[in-house]
Formats: C-alpha cells, sequence, structure tokens
C-alpha cells in the first residue's frame, strides 16, 4: 500500500511536468498568432474590432476531425454577419492532406476560415495536445470556454457558449 502512495504522486507530478506552463488556458489571455490561409494570405489573432472568436485545432488524419468539420462549419455560416469569427486551424503540414480532408468532407461552400499551423506553434501556444480541441474567446481576448475531444452534442454547447458571449457587454 506505501508503494502506491508514493507513486502516484510521482505519476501526477511526472504528467503535470509534461504540460507547457507558458500555454493559455480558460481565463487566461488568448495567444496572439499570425499564421497564412490556404491561399496564402497573411491572417491572425486578435482581429480588430475585437470579435468572440471560435478557435479550433484540428488535423486531416484526426478520425473525431472528420465527424467534427462539417459542424463547425455550420457553426460558422450560422454566425456570418454576427460579431463572430470561427477560425478552423489545421496542424498539418502537407496542403496536399488537407486540400484531401476538404474534397472529402462534402462541405461546399467552406464558410468557416482556414489556417494552417505547419510548425504547430499556435497549436502549442493553446495547449491544444488533442485533436480536435477547440477554445471560444471573448471579445475581451481572454479564453472563457475549452474543448478536448468531439462528440456529437457538442456543437449545441458551443452555439450556448457563443451566444452567452456575445449577450456580454462589449
Amino acid at each position: 500500500m506505501r508503494k502506491h502512495l508514493i507513486t502516484l504522486p510521482a505519476l501526477v507530478v511526472m504528467a503535470m511536468s509534461t504540460l507547457d506552463v507558458d500555454a493559455a488556458w480558460i481565463n487566461d489571455p488568448a495567444p496572439a498568432f499570425e499564421l497564412v490561409s490556404l491561399e496564402g494570405k497573411d491572417a491572425g489573432f486578435p482581429t480588430t474590432p475585437p470579435k468572440v472568436t471560435f478557435i479550433n485545432f484540428w488535423a486531416s488524419w484526426c478520425p473525431p476531425c472528420k465527424d467534427e468539420f462539417p459542424r463547425i462549419n455550420r457553426l460558422a455560416a450560422e454566425f456570418a454577419g454576427k460579431d463572430v469569427r470561427v477560425v478552423a486551424i489545421t496542424v498539418d503540414k502537407a496542403l496536399a492532406n488537407v486540400n484531401r480532408f476538404l474534397e472529402a468532407s462534402g462541405e461546399s461552400p467552406v464558410s468557416v476560415e482556414i489556417l494552417r499551423d505547419p510548425s504547430g506553434k499556435a497549436a502549442k501556444a493553446y495547449a491544444a495536445r488533442a485533436m480536435p480541441m477547440s477554445f471560444i474567446v471573448g471579445r475581451n481576448g481572454v479564453i472563457r470556454f475549452a474543448h478536448m475531444g468531439f462528440q456529437t452534442g457538442d456543437e449545441a454547447r458551443w452555439r450556448e457558449e457563443i451566444n452567452a458571449l456575445l449577450a456580454e457587454s462589449k
């Protein structure tokens, strides 16, 4: 029994030591980033004027991302023209893999803003250790919600959280 009591704390310390202490989390300022769109245009965060921002990290090799992508695309279409920005950031290194993923998704038109992070720098700043991983940032630039992975029904929670942030005063 005593051996297990010593081992468990050691495991917790080891697990925590793998986390990047500089990575942002809920109630932290959202890290700024400069990335490139699929069209090769510079795009980043934050934006002016500030908007409620849904940031999703994904990869073409991620099975849950395939289920999640159409829902994020619909979310972007639903909030188009409102004070909301929906950004899907791929960590894929090869643009060809991203293009194959998008073709296979069958989503047309693509309403979500897609950015590339092949170096993983933005993903690391957000501690996006799992794919997919999403963050919802308030107009004040603070991360308010984080979602690891994807399950059917998450999109309802995203809408609730975005609407709650929209209802807050600017």
